[in-house]
């Protein structure tokens, strides 16, 4: 049998939803006080603190790309505390095209996402798409 972490199960949920703009879905198994990281020198970088910080976040990313941002998992490896994607991000805007590969790490509490970090594996890219 070949059964998955439940926080891999919860992740993949929440990715499809992301993925399809159905944001309060994608927020289904986040924490209420959760602390979201976003490195480098870009409009979207910075620390994001509590839902709707994240939720904002979200939306933000999704509406500055015309709804064209998605993430492909690829490998996703998870224990009770941690969850950890290597994946493919997608987006256009302004011209530009992002396609590069990406990691996400989150902590878990129970069921629920406390603190997630992005990790763009091409940073100034990633900055200079973002703006």
């Amino acid at each position: 049998m070949n059964e998955q972490h439940p926080n891999i199960v919860r992740y993949l949920e929440s990715v499809r939803a992301f993925n399809a703009n159905d944001v309060a879905t994608a927020l289904k198994y986040t924490d209420e006080n959760v602390i979201y990281h976003v490195p480098g020198r870009s409009s979207v970088a910075g620390e994001y603190r509590g839902i709707r910080d994240y939720h904002e976040a979200l939306r933000r990313g999704r509406e500055m790309s015309g709804n064209t941002l998605s993430l492909e998992p690829r490998a996703v490896l998870a224990d009770d505390q941690h969850l950890v994607v290597y994946g493919r991000i997608r987006a256009q805007r302004l011209g530009r095209t992002l396609d590069s590969d990406h990691c996400v790490v989150f902590r878990f509490d129970g069921d629920r996402i406390v603190e997630a970090r992005t990790i763009p594996v091409d940073l100034y890219a990633w900055d200079e798409f973002w703006g």
